[in-house]
């Protein structure tokens, strides 16, 4: 059987491996072992009551449950008991759920690492492919220069090699606007990564508070 505790005003639940065996034991010392009393005796225990609510709620049941026979132990000390174990399988599930909100948060940290690295790779790809580019424009220009200097005056070769020019000119433009246009999408995601961390931040530390006014 696996006892879910449900953590009052959060709306998170907490699951803690467990078969009841203690509870199972101390109900057949008062003369309670039947399954359906033990399955409600832990359906009470895991609600979501606080411990004045649990404690009578375990003590209306048992005190109906055994109308027809003498309680063979102290009544309170075994709500106590229960309390008191109870609590324990709390502390247990709260440690286990700060472990997974750790986890959690460190691998957040790790994606978040890792698409700065990628966006870092991808801004030195594009950088080193500009410097190419500006070769590679550079040389058709002082080819294109040296070409001009031969054409004379009315040769057919002019308004071709002009025409290669415009058409060379464009195409760098429109890289050199596709450069500016990834860069500005490599900020935007740089922005919601680390507005996405300091939300988390702040949910960890409301959600930190929270347990701590609860314990």
């Amino acid at each position: 059987m696996q006892l879910s505790y449900c953590t009052q005003g959060t709306g998170r639940s907490m699951a803690v491996s467990n078969d009841f065996s203690w509870l199972t034991a101390r109900l057949a010392k008062i003369g309670l072992a039947d399954e359906t009393i033990i399955s409600y005796c832990a359906t009470i225990l895991e609600a979501d009551y606080d411990d004045a609510d649990r404690k009578e709620a375990l003590s209306s049941f048992i005190l109906e449950a055994a109308s027809n026979q003498p309680l063979s132990t102290d009544l309170d000390a075994f709500l106590n008991e229960c309390i008191a174990w109870t609590h324990s399988l709390q502390q247990l599930a709260s440690a286990a759920l700060q472990e997974k909100r750790k986890q959690e948060i460190e691998l957040g940290r790790l994606k978040e690492a890792e698409i700065l690295r990628e966006e870092q790779r991808r801004t030195k790809k594009n950088v080193e492919l500009s410097n190419v580019e500006r070769k590679k424009r550079q040389a058709f220009l002082d080819k294109y220069a040296y070409e001009s200097d031969q054409v004379v005056d009315g040769d057919d070769d002019v308004p071709r090699n002009d025409n290669a020019l415009k058409i060379k000119l464009a195409e760098q433009e429109k890289r050199k606007e596709a450069q500016v246009a990834h860069a500005k999408v490599v900020q935007r995601n740089k922005e919601a990564l680390e507005k996405q961390r300091l939300e988390k931040e702040k949910e960890k530390r409301g959600t930190q508070k929270k347990e701590k006014r609860r314990l």
